[in-house]
């Protein structure tokens, strides 16, 4: 049943969604597959960085995500890729369709005139709490729970419709602080950043649950331009998917394998 919760956040999404369309024209000047291949270079454009996943100092760029695509260039015989970080998310899709980016890699998977490839990796909200918490939502009724101010993990956790005492800090770190120092049963946050977190404090006591909500890491590419650039991608994710490829770096960056599960 659709929740007047669920209808908000889907009614936010497709204000998004258009708003972001409108700013698309009508068609594209990124390089196809053929041409990426003979330039030897695949040009990737985002913004937004991640622990593990994506991240930059200085001009290097490094992440579960690089490494995952330098691979994926090797298969497709695509010499290397070329990682630029846009000046603003707005920015993107602008520089997209300008010719700027040959890909984006972004969670904007449902626009029109894009392709999209299979998730790299699912993002989204998860809990991290000691072994035997809570490891879904309905563990949450009538329990503490940390949050940080301004994030979709404060709003989801205020949204939930029934009883629990909300415990809000202005960082994750701060609440990750709150957390471990005692009174606190689960802890809300980006699933990049708890996986993070909990790599320093270790297994043996703390837990990750899978993702509350899903929020998908695509490449994405102009529909006209490229579909033969997503399919090759998806064909090495599949690869990598069922060698254990993908599950073997994903465990070296976050011990948790961070496909998407549909």
């Amino acid at each position: 049943m659709s929740t007047p919760r669920k209808r908000r956040i889907r009614s936010l999404a497709s204000l998004t969604l258009l708003s972001l369309s409108s700013l698309l024209p009508g068609s594209a000047v990124a390089a196809d597959l053929g041409k990426i291949q003979s330039s030897g270079v695949l040009r990737i454009g985002f913004f937004g960085e991640n622990p593990g996943l994506l991240t930059t100092s200085g001009r290097e760029v490094s992440g579960f995500a690089v490494e995952l695509m330098n691979a994926i260039a090797k298969e497709m015989k695509v010499r290397t890729i070329s990682w630029s970080k846009a000046r603003s998310s707005d920015e993107l899709m602008p520089e997209l369709q300008a010719g700027t980016f040959d890909a984006i890699f972004s969670t904007l998977g449902s626009l029109s005139d894009v392709d999209t490839s299979t998730p790299l990796a699912c993002a989204g909200g998860v809990l991290l709490t000691r072994k035997g918490g809570p490891t879904d939502e309905s563990g949450l009724k009538g329990r503490s729970v940390a949050v940080a101010i301004g994030t979709s993990s404060f709003y989801y956790v205020r949204n939930l419709p029934f009883a629990k005492k909300v415990n809000v800090f202005r960082t994750y770190e701060q609440a990750f602080h709150g957390f471990l120092t005692g009174g606190i049963d689960a802890l809300v946050m980006e699933r990049f950043d708890a996986l993070k977190m909990y790599k320093k404090v270790g297994a043996e006591k703390y837990q990750v649950s899978a993702p509350l909500w899903n929020e998908y890491l695509y490449v994405i590419v102009p529909r006209d331009a490229n579909k033969s650039l997503t399919a090759a991608i998806n064909v090495a994710m599949k690869k990598f998917q069922q060698d254990g490829t993908y599950e073997k770096l994903s465990m070296r960056y976050f011990s948790q394998d961070v496909r998407c599960v549909q």
